[in-house]
């Protein structure tokens, strides 16, 4: 499902998992992400660091071998399946889009085992966040990895138990240029918030 605004500008999208897969990924079946598209360019970008991280250190987050995309979170929670189809009919609905249609970034961080490249310009991201907590207040249930100030937005890299592997590596990284954001996207979650490929 898919919605333009005026300006052709694409706002809304759903991706949904098979229940074979989640349970492979140990992810309950109303654990989602909602998120933003990020371009190819970036989507790339990432790969390319994820692709060397797994080379140095143990990731648990691998773009090449599993099947899984790059993204930008706004909420990752869980909800019952039922209300599945009523949280994308609300956003769909309100014609909720990203205020920010350009992301820029800061150098690329490592938190606890996380390795994070933080959104710069976190102001309109931040601001959409409140707006759908208060659009999806009663069907989702909000979980420990909210985005606020001190936990900004951000493009997960990889998720090692062997930080100090990396360190040096994290610190020679460079952020890609900004990002052009695009549509958001209703996405099954797995292990670690990662989101899932799955059917539109």
């Amino acid at each position: 499902m898919r919605q333009k605004n005026s300006s052709d500008r694409p706002l809304f999208g759903v991706f949904l998992l098979t229940r074979t897969m989640a349970k492979y990924y140990n992810s309950a079946m109303e654990r989602i992400n909602i998120n933003v598209e990020i371009d190819h360019s970036t989507i790339d970008w990432v790969k390319n660091i994820n692709k060397q991280l797994c080379e140095i250190s143990n990731q648990e987050i691998d773009f090449e071998k599993m099947p899984i995309k790059p993204h930008l979170t706004l909420m990752l929670c869980e909800t019952d399946e039922e209300n599945l189809a009523k949280i994308a009919n609300l956003i769909n609905d309100s014609r909720f889009h990203c205020e920010l249609e350009t992301a820029e970034f800061s150098a690329p961080v490592i938190r606890g085992n996380y390795i994070m490249l933080p959104v710069k310009n976190t102001d309109a991201l931040l601001h959409d966040y409140e707006k759908l907590k208060t659009l999806l207040s009663g069907l989702v249930r909000l979980g420990k990895h909210a985005i606020t100030k001190s936990n900004p937005p951000h493009i997960t890299l990889g998720y090692t138990r062997e930080p100090d592997k990396i360190r040096d590596f994290v610190k020679k990284i460079k952020p890609p240029r900004p990002a052009h954001l695009d549509q958001i996207v209703i996405s099954r979650a797995g292990k670690h918030g990662v989101v899932i490929c799955g059917e539109n």
